[in-house]
């Protein structure tokens, strides 16, 4: 029996559908035991399935919850990036106004 690790939410979690269709079950085993080996990450979680129809695939069922906040924070600090360079171009309070609004309507056809 595999060892059960705590699922940790933090990393992605993928799922692997093996077909196994038509192999015995030692064969089966094998198969599964090779594929495990040779996909083991620390910072992503695989679930082995084996299915008897179809094709073998990889499918991404959690980005995981480190990616997510990633990204947020990427957008982020470049939105703030973009404010700061606003301020240090301008030289009065009407200049600072174009500014923005130009910023803004850049943001709106984007």
């Amino acid at each position: 029996m595999l060892e059960q690790n705590e699922l940790n939410l933090d990393n992605p979690i993928f799922t692997y559908y093996v077909n196994i269709g038509g192999m015995s079950r030692q064969r089966a085993e094998e198969t599964l035991s090779e594929i495990a080996k040779s996909f083991n990450y620390q910072n992503v979680t695989i679930w082995f399935v084996p299915i008897q129809q179809g094709d073998s695939r990889i499918d991404c069922v959690y980005d995981g919850r480190i990616r997510e906040r990633s990204e947020e924070l990427k957008s982020l600090i470049e939105e703030l990036n973009e404010k700061v360079d606003i301020l240090s171009r301008t030289n009065s309070f009407e200049d600072f106004k174009i500014e923005v609004r130009d910023w803004r309507l850049k943001n709106l056809f984007k």
